[in-house]
Protein backbone atom coordinates (compact mmCIF):
# COMPACT_ATOMS: atom_id res chain seq x y z
CA UNK A 1 0.00 0.00 0.00
CA UNK A 2 0.98 3.65 -0.38
CA UNK A 3 1.09 5.69 2.82
CA UNK A 4 1.83 9.38 3.34
CA UNK A 5 2.87 10.52 6.81
CA UNK A 6 2.55 14.25 7.47
CA UNK A 7 4.94 15.41 10.21
CA UNK A 8 8.16 13.57 11.07
CA UNK A 9 8.52 14.08 14.79
CA UNK A 10 8.73 11.19 17.28
CA UNK A 11 5.37 9.78 16.24
CA UNK A 12 5.51 10.50 12.52
CA UNK A 13 9.02 9.29 11.80
CA UNK A 14 8.51 6.16 13.90
CA UNK A 15 5.31 5.37 12.01
CA UNK A 16 6.84 6.14 8.61
CA UNK A 17 9.81 3.87 9.27
CA UNK A 18 7.62 1.14 10.73
CA UNK A 19 5.30 1.07 7.73
CA UNK A 20 8.31 1.03 5.39
CA UNK A 21 9.79 -1.94 7.25
CA UNK A 22 6.45 -3.72 6.82
CA UNK A 23 6.74 -3.30 3.05
CA UNK A 24 4.60 -0.25 2.31
CA UNK A 25 5.66 2.60 0.03
CA UNK A 26 5.90 5.53 2.43
CA UNK A 27 6.24 9.26 1.85
CA UNK A 28 7.31 11.33 4.84
CA UNK A 29 6.34 15.01 4.74
CA UNK A 30 8.27 17.47 6.90
CA UNK A 31 7.92 21.26 6.63
CA UNK A 32 10.83 22.13 8.91
CA UNK A 33 13.82 22.53 6.59
CA UNK A 34 16.50 21.52 9.12
CA UNK A 35 14.66 18.43 10.31
CA UNK A 36 13.81 17.38 6.76
CA UNK A 37 17.43 17.77 5.63
CA UNK A 38 18.66 15.74 8.60
CA UNK A 39 16.29 12.87 7.87
CA UNK A 40 16.87 12.98 4.11
CA UNK A 41 20.60 12.86 4.89
CA UNK A 42 20.11 9.64 6.84
CA UNK A 43 20.17 11.03 10.38
CA UNK A 44 17.50 10.65 13.08
CA UNK A 45 17.05 14.18 14.56
CA UNK A 46 16.38 12.84 18.07
CA UNK A 47 17.45 9.88 20.15
CA UNK A 48 15.44 6.70 19.73
CA UNK A 49 17.15 3.29 19.96
CA UNK A 50 16.90 1.14 16.84
CA UNK A 51 15.66 3.81 14.45
CA UNK A 52 18.95 5.01 12.99
CA UNK A 53 19.69 1.60 11.53
CA UNK A 54 16.19 1.33 10.09
CA UNK A 55 16.42 4.77 8.49
CA UNK A 56 19.65 3.81 6.76
CA UNK A 57 18.00 0.68 5.39
CA UNK A 58 14.69 2.18 4.27
CA UNK A 59 15.63 5.67 3.07
CA UNK A 60 15.04 6.07 -0.68
CA UNK A 61 14.11 2.40 -0.82
CA UNK A 62 10.67 2.34 0.71
CA UNK A 63 10.77 5.64 2.60
CA UNK A 64 10.92 8.90 0.65
CA UNK A 65 11.24 12.31 2.29
CA UNK A 66 9.38 15.30 0.83
CA UNK A 67 8.72 18.94 1.70
CA UNK A 68 5.07 18.78 0.65
CA UNK A 69 2.39 16.28 -0.29
CA UNK A 70 2.33 16.92 -4.02
CA UNK A 71 2.61 13.66 -5.90
CA UNK A 72 2.10 11.69 -2.67
CA UNK A 73 -1.38 12.37 -1.34
CA UNK A 74 -2.97 11.80 -4.74
CA UNK A 75 -1.86 8.16 -4.87
CA UNK A 76 -1.99 7.27 -1.19
CA UNK A 77 -4.30 4.72 0.39
CA UNK A 78 -3.88 6.52 3.71
CA UNK A 79 -2.63 9.95 4.68
CA UNK A 80 -1.65 10.00 8.34
CA UNK A 81 -1.36 13.30 10.21
CA UNK A 82 1.29 13.20 12.94
CA UNK A 83 1.75 16.92 13.51
CA UNK A 84 2.06 18.70 16.84
CA UNK A 85 -1.00 19.85 18.78
CA UNK A 86 0.54 22.13 21.43
CA UNK A 87 -1.39 23.97 24.11
CA UNK A 88 -3.05 27.07 22.67
CA UNK A 89 -3.52 30.47 24.30
CA UNK A 90 -6.86 29.38 25.77
CA UNK A 91 -5.45 26.18 27.30
CA UNK A 92 -6.98 23.93 24.66
CA UNK A 93 -5.16 22.07 21.91
CA UNK A 94 -3.87 24.21 19.04
CA UNK A 95 -4.91 22.38 15.86
CA UNK A 96 -3.38 24.82 13.36
CA UNK A 97 -0.78 22.34 12.09
CA UNK A 98 -3.41 19.64 11.66
CA UNK A 99 -5.70 21.81 9.56
CA UNK A 100 -2.78 23.07 7.51
CA UNK A 101 -1.95 19.46 6.66
CA UNK A 102 -5.57 18.63 5.86
CA UNK A 103 -5.90 21.71 3.69
CA UNK A 104 -2.86 20.74 1.65
CA UNK A 105 -4.14 17.19 1.17
CA UNK A 106 -7.59 18.28 0.05
CA UNK A 107 -6.12 20.79 -2.39
CA UNK A 108 -4.37 17.94 -4.17
CA UNK A 109 -7.22 15.41 -4.32
CA UNK A 110 -9.81 15.39 -7.10
CA UNK A 111 -12.86 17.46 -6.25
CA UNK A 112 -15.79 15.61 -4.72
CA UNK A 113 -17.92 15.68 -7.88
CA UNK A 114 -15.23 13.92 -9.91
CA UNK A 115 -14.73 11.17 -7.38
CA UNK A 116 -17.67 9.04 -8.47
CA UNK A 117 -19.00 7.83 -11.79
CA UNK A 118 -21.85 9.20 -13.87
CA UNK A 119 -24.24 6.60 -12.43
CA UNK A 120 -23.38 7.89 -8.93
CA UNK A 121 -21.65 4.69 -7.91
CA UNK A 122 -19.11 5.34 -5.22
CA UNK A 123 -15.53 4.43 -6.09
CA UNK A 124 -14.19 1.29 -4.45
CA UNK A 125 -11.03 3.07 -3.33
CA UNK A 126 -10.69 6.54 -1.88
CA UNK A 127 -7.95 7.88 0.42
CA UNK A 128 -8.42 7.63 4.16
CA UNK A 129 -7.38 10.73 6.09
CA UNK A 130 -6.10 9.35 9.39
CA UNK A 131 -5.47 11.59 12.38
CA UNK A 132 -2.74 10.18 14.61
CA UNK A 133 -2.09 13.52 16.30
CA UNK A 134 -3.56 13.82 19.77
CA UNK A 135 -6.74 15.89 19.45
CA UNK A 136 -9.57 16.65 21.90
CA UNK A 137 -12.60 14.33 21.88
CA UNK A 138 -15.10 15.53 19.30
CA UNK A 139 -12.51 17.04 16.96
CA UNK A 140 -13.37 14.73 14.06
CA UNK A 141 -17.09 15.24 14.51
CA UNK A 142 -17.15 18.97 15.22
CA UNK A 143 -14.21 20.36 13.30
CA UNK A 144 -12.56 17.97 10.83
CA UNK A 145 -15.72 16.68 9.17
CA UNK A 146 -17.16 20.21 8.62
CA UNK A 147 -13.76 21.35 7.32
CA UNK A 148 -13.64 18.51 4.79
CA UNK A 149 -17.23 19.15 3.72
CA UNK A 150 -16.54 22.86 3.27
CA UNK A 151 -13.72 21.92 0.90
CA UNK A 152 -16.23 20.11 -1.35
CA UNK A 153 -15.73 16.52 -0.20
CA UNK A 154 -18.31 14.16 1.27
CA UNK A 155 -16.85 11.94 4.03
CA UNK A 156 -17.71 8.32 3.41
CA UNK A 157 -18.04 8.93 -0.32
CA UNK A 158 -15.15 11.05 -1.63
CA UNK A 159 -12.76 10.44 1.25
CA UNK A 160 -12.78 8.39 4.44
CA UNK A 161 -11.94 9.82 7.86
CA UNK A 162 -10.40 7.94 10.77
CA UNK A 163 -8.64 8.50 14.06
CA UNK A 164 -5.75 6.23 15.02
CA UNK A 165 -4.09 7.42 18.26
CA UNK A 166 -0.56 6.45 19.16
CA UNK A 167 0.65 4.99 22.46
CA UNK A 168 4.41 5.44 22.21
CA UNK A 169 6.89 6.03 25.00
CA UNK A 170 9.83 8.27 24.15
CA UNK A 171 12.99 6.20 24.38
CA UNK A 172 11.03 3.08 23.42
CA UNK A 173 8.91 4.35 20.55
CA UNK A 174 10.30 1.90 17.99
CA UNK A 175 9.62 -1.07 20.24
CA UNK A 176 6.15 0.24 21.10
CA UNK A 177 5.22 0.80 17.46
CA UNK A 178 6.53 -2.46 16.05
CA UNK A 179 5.25 -4.52 18.99
CA UNK A 180 2.07 -2.59 19.73
CA UNK A 181 -0.16 -3.94 22.50
CA UNK A 182 -3.30 -2.66 20.75
CA UNK A 183 -4.41 -0.71 17.71
CA UNK A 184 -7.25 1.74 18.14
CA UNK A 185 -9.05 2.69 14.93
CA UNK A 186 -11.87 5.19 15.11
CA UNK A 187 -13.77 4.82 11.85
CA UNK A 188 -17.38 5.47 10.89
CA UNK A 189 -17.51 3.19 7.86
CA UNK A 190 -16.44 -0.36 7.10
CA UNK A 191 -14.36 0.83 4.17
CA UNK A 192 -12.42 3.29 6.30
CA UNK A 193 -11.76 0.71 9.01
CA UNK A 194 -10.73 -1.98 6.53
CA UNK A 195 -8.27 0.32 4.76
CA UNK A 196 -6.54 1.44 7.96
CA UNK A 197 -6.53 -2.17 9.22
CA UNK A 198 -4.85 -3.25 5.98
CA UNK A 199 -1.98 -0.82 6.62
CA UNK A 200 -1.41 -2.68 9.91
CA UNK A 201 -2.00 -6.13 8.44
CA UNK A 202 1.47 -7.43 9.39
CA UNK A 203 1.38 -6.09 12.95
CA UNK A 204 0.67 -8.64 15.63
CA UNK A 205 -1.75 -6.57 17.69
CA UNK A 206 -5.52 -6.61 18.16
CA UNK A 207 -7.37 -3.88 16.24
CA UNK A 208 -10.12 -2.25 18.27
CA UNK A 209 -12.76 -0.53 16.16
CA UNK A 210 -14.49 2.36 17.90
CA UNK A 211 -16.09 5.65 16.92
CA UNK A 212 -13.71 8.50 16.07
CA UNK A 213 -14.71 10.39 19.22
CA UNK A 214 -14.04 7.31 21.34
CA UNK A 215 -10.60 6.92 19.78
CA UNK A 216 -9.82 10.57 20.52
CA UNK A 217 -10.99 10.14 24.10
CA UNK A 218 -8.94 6.97 24.70
CA UNK A 219 -5.70 8.83 24.07
CA UNK A 220 -6.53 11.56 26.57
CA UNK A 221 -7.84 8.95 28.98
CA UNK A 222 -4.44 7.24 28.88
CA UNK A 223 -2.26 10.32 29.28
CA UNK A 224 -4.37 12.08 31.90
CA UNK A 225 -4.39 8.88 33.98
CA UNK A 226 -0.58 8.78 33.98
CA UNK A 227 -0.43 12.46 34.92
CA UNK A 228 -2.93 11.86 37.74
CA UNK A 229 -0.88 8.96 39.12
CA UNK A 230 2.26 11.10 39.18
CA UNK A 231 0.56 14.04 40.89
CA UNK A 232 -1.23 11.74 43.35
CA UNK A 233 2.12 10.28 44.36
CA UNK A 234 3.67 13.69 44.82
CA UNK A 235 0.68 14.93 46.81
CA UNK A 236 0.88 11.94 49.15
CA UNK A 237 4.65 12.32 49.52
CA UNK A 238 4.22 16.01 50.31
CA UNK A 239 1.68 15.09 53.00
CA UNK A 240 4.01 12.43 54.43
CA UNK A 241 6.85 14.95 54.66
CA UNK A 242 4.60 17.31 56.63
CA UNK A 243 3.38 14.52 58.91
CA UNK A 244 6.93 13.43 59.60
CA UNK A 245 8.46 10.10 60.62
CA UNK A 246 7.37 8.47 57.36
CA UNK A 247 9.91 6.46 55.38
CA UNK A 248 8.57 7.75 52.09
CA UNK A 249 10.80 5.82 49.71
CA UNK A 250 10.16 2.53 51.50
CA UNK A 251 6.44 3.21 51.68
CA UNK A 252 6.14 3.49 47.91
CA UNK A 253 8.43 0.53 47.25
CA UNK A 254 6.24 -1.60 49.51
CA UNK A 255 3.14 -0.26 47.77
CA UNK A 256 4.50 -1.64 44.51
CA UNK A 257 4.71 -5.14 46.01
CA UNK A 258 0.92 -5.39 45.86
CA UNK A 259 0.23 -8.29 43.46
CA UNK A 260 -2.38 -6.16 41.72
CA UNK A 261 0.49 -4.33 40.03
CA UNK A 262 1.34 -7.62 38.26
CA UNK A 263 4.56 -6.90 36.31
CA UNK A 264 5.06 -3.55 38.08
CA UNK A 265 5.09 -1.69 34.76
CA UNK A 266 3.02 1.19 36.18
CA UNK A 267 5.04 1.63 39.36
CA UNK A 268 7.23 4.37 37.88
CA UNK A 269 4.15 6.59 37.67
CA UNK A 270 2.97 5.90 41.22
CA UNK A 271 6.12 7.16 42.87
CA UNK A 272 6.96 10.68 44.07
CA UNK A 273 9.47 12.72 42.16
CA UNK A 274 9.87 16.03 40.42
CA UNK A 275 6.54 15.92 38.58
CA UNK A 276 5.62 15.04 35.04
CA UNK A 277 7.01 16.83 32.00
CA UNK A 278 7.77 16.22 28.35
CA UNK A 279 5.58 17.00 25.39
CA UNK A 280 2.53 14.80 25.90
CA UNK A 281 1.37 14.65 29.53
CA UNK A 282 1.39 18.41 30.25
CA UNK A 283 -0.39 19.49 27.08
CA UNK A 284 -2.80 16.57 26.92
CA UNK A 285 -3.83 16.83 30.57
CA UNK A 286 -4.40 20.57 30.16
CA UNK A 287 -6.33 20.06 26.91
CA UNK A 288 -8.50 17.34 28.49
CA UNK A 289 -9.35 19.66 31.37
CA UNK A 290 -10.22 22.43 28.93
CA UNK A 291 -12.35 20.12 26.77
CA UNK A 292 -14.27 18.79 29.76
CA UNK A 293 -14.93 22.22 31.23
CA UNK A 294 -16.07 23.55 27.86
CA UNK A 295 -18.58 20.71 27.73
CA UNK A 296 -19.87 21.71 31.17
CA UNK A 297 -18.17 19.01 33.24
CA UNK A 298 -16.79 19.67 36.72
CA UNK A 299 -13.26 18.23 36.80
CA UNK A 300 -11.72 18.92 40.23
CA UNK A 301 -9.39 15.90 40.19
CA UNK A 302 -7.75 16.76 36.88
CA UNK A 303 -7.52 20.40 37.94
CA UNK A 304 -5.78 19.31 41.13
CA UNK A 305 -3.42 17.04 39.16
CA UNK A 306 -2.25 20.03 37.15
CA UNK A 307 -1.95 22.31 40.19
CA UNK A 308 0.01 19.68 42.11
CA UNK A 309 2.42 19.36 39.21
CA UNK A 310 2.79 23.12 38.89
CA UNK A 311 3.62 23.38 42.60
CA UNK A 312 6.43 20.80 42.55
CA UNK A 313 9.29 23.22 41.59
CA UNK A 314 8.55 25.36 44.67
CA UNK A 315 8.28 22.30 46.92
CA UNK A 316 11.54 20.85 45.61
CA UNK A 317 13.27 24.21 45.97
CA UNK A 318 12.21 24.35 49.63
CA UNK A 319 13.66 20.90 50.27
CA UNK A 320 16.81 21.54 48.28
CA UNK A 321 17.63 24.91 49.89
CA UNK A 322 16.58 24.16 53.47
CA UNK A 323 19.20 25.72 55.76
CA UNK A 324 21.39 26.89 52.86
CA UNK A 325 22.60 30.38 52.00
CA UNK A 326 22.51 32.16 48.66
CA UNK A 327 26.10 31.11 47.95
CA UNK A 328 25.16 27.41 47.84
CA UNK A 329 26.26 25.59 44.69
CA UNK A 330 23.50 23.41 43.25
CA UNK A 331 24.08 20.44 40.96
CA UNK A 332 21.28 19.23 38.68
CA UNK A 333 21.61 15.60 37.60
CA UNK A 334 19.36 15.01 34.62
CA UNK A 335 18.00 17.55 32.15
CA UNK A 336 15.79 15.37 29.94
CA UNK A 337 12.23 14.90 31.19
CA UNK A 338 12.82 11.13 31.44
CA UNK A 339 15.75 8.72 30.96
CA UNK A 340 16.84 7.26 27.63
CA UNK A 341 15.86 10.33 25.60
CA UNK A 342 17.31 13.75 24.79
CA UNK A 343 13.89 15.41 24.86
CA UNK A 344 13.85 18.51 27.10
CA UNK A 345 10.43 19.90 26.20
CA UNK A 346 8.63 21.09 29.35
CA UNK A 347 11.21 19.27 31.43
CA UNK A 348 10.94 19.58 35.23
CA UNK A 349 14.64 20.46 35.33
CA UNK A 350 14.00 23.79 33.59
CA UNK A 351 11.17 24.63 36.01
CA UNK A 352 13.28 23.84 39.07
CA UNK A 353 16.26 25.81 37.76
CA UNK A 354 14.04 28.81 37.00
CA UNK A 355 12.64 28.62 40.53
CA UNK A 356 16.13 28.48 42.03
CA UNK A 357 17.15 31.50 39.96
CA UNK A 358 14.18 33.47 41.28
CA UNK A 359 15.31 32.64 44.81
CA UNK A 360 18.70 34.18 44.13
CA UNK A 361 20.79 31.06 43.50
CA UNK A 362 23.53 32.10 41.08
CA UNK A 363 25.66 28.96 40.74
CA UNK A 364 23.82 26.07 39.09
CA UNK A 365 25.67 23.25 37.35
CA UNK A 366 24.03 20.45 35.40
CA UNK A 367 24.85 17.10 33.86
CA UNK A 368 22.92 14.79 31.57
CA UNK A 369 24.47 11.92 29.60
CA UNK A 370 22.44 12.77 26.50
CA UNK A 371 20.44 16.00 26.70
CA UNK A 372 22.91 18.76 27.58
CA UNK A 373 23.19 20.32 24.13
CA UNK A 374 19.42 20.24 23.64
CA UNK A 375 18.83 21.83 27.03
CA UNK A 376 21.34 24.62 26.47
CA UNK A 377 19.81 25.32 23.07
CA UNK A 378 16.23 25.51 24.39
CA UNK A 379 16.88 27.25 27.73
CA UNK A 380 19.62 29.79 27.09
CA UNK A 381 18.07 32.27 29.54
CA UNK A 382 18.59 29.93 32.50
CA UNK A 383 22.38 30.37 32.31
CA UNK A 384 23.27 26.84 33.39
CA UNK A 385 26.84 25.56 33.47
CA UNK A 386 27.45 22.11 32.01
CA UNK A 387 30.99 20.97 32.84
CA UNK A 388 30.44 17.82 30.77
CA UNK A 389 31.85 15.54 33.45
CA UNK A 390 29.78 14.00 36.22
CA UNK A 391 32.62 13.65 38.74
CA UNK A 392 33.67 17.25 38.23
CA UNK A 393 30.13 18.44 38.87
CA UNK A 394 29.88 16.39 42.05
CA UNK A 395 33.13 17.87 43.33
CA UNK A 396 32.03 21.45 42.60
CA UNK A 397 28.56 21.32 44.18
CA UNK A 398 27.20 21.51 47.72
CA UNK A 399 23.81 19.93 47.05
CA UNK A 400 22.41 17.74 44.31
CA UNK A 401 18.98 17.35 42.75
CA UNK A 402 18.55 14.12 40.81
CA UNK A 403 15.75 14.87 38.35
CA UNK A 404 16.07 12.18 35.68
CA UNK A 405 16.26 8.47 36.46
CA UNK A 406 19.42 7.74 34.52
CA UNK A 407 20.97 4.45 35.78
CA UNK A 408 24.36 6.10 36.37
CA UNK A 409 22.83 8.34 39.05
CA UNK A 410 21.80 5.44 41.27
CA UNK A 411 25.14 5.44 43.13
CA UNK A 412 24.42 8.91 44.52
CA UNK A 413 21.18 8.16 46.38
CA UNK A 414 19.91 6.02 49.21
CA UNK A 415 16.72 4.74 47.62
CA UNK A 416 15.14 3.64 50.87
CA UNK A 417 15.38 7.05 52.54
CA UNK A 418 14.48 9.60 49.88
CA UNK A 419 11.24 10.26 48.09
CA UNK A 420 12.65 9.17 44.80
CA UNK A 421 16.06 8.40 43.34
CA UNK A 422 15.54 11.42 41.09
CA UNK A 423 16.55 13.88 43.75
CA UNK A 424 18.17 13.97 47.15
CA UNK A 425 19.06 16.60 49.68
Amino acid sequence: MVVTVVGLGFVGLTAALGFAVKGHEVYGIEKDDLRREQIAGGHIPFYEPGMQEQLERQLNRRLFIRADQRGCAEKSDCVLYCVGTPVGEDGGADLAYLFAGLKETLSLLPSGKSCFSEDNHYPEKVPVLVIKSTVPPGTMRDRVRPFVCAAGFVPGRDVELANNPEFLREGKSWEDFMQADRLVIGAETDRGFETVSAVYRDFDAPAERVSPTTAEFIKYLSNSMLAAMISYSNEMANAAAQIGDVEIGRAFHILHQDRRWEQNTMSSYVYPGCGYGGYCLPKDTQAMLCAGERAGADMPILDAVIRTNQNMPEILSDRLLAGAGYDVRIGILGLAFKPFTDDVRDTPAAKLIACLRKRGITRILAYDPMAESEFLRHYKDLDVECPGDLNRLIADCDRLAILTAWPEFRVFADWENVWDFRYLH
